[in-house]
């Protein structure tokens, strides 16, 4: 019983671990482009 959980647990880790890190990839690529949009936007004001 115990493996099963481990084995379940570390199963669930794999799966959650790429969706994670897309997700913080994704997020990351927003706030860069909302950044240079921004900054383009400061361009144009200027």
């Amino acid at each position: 019983m115990k493996d099963f959980i481990i084995n379940v647990l570390s199963y669930i880790k794999q799966m959650y671990c790429p969706i994670s890190r897309n997700y913080v990839g994704a997020l990351h690529l927003t706030l860069q482009s909302l950044l240079s949009f921004y900054k383009y936007l400061g361009t144009l004001s200027l």
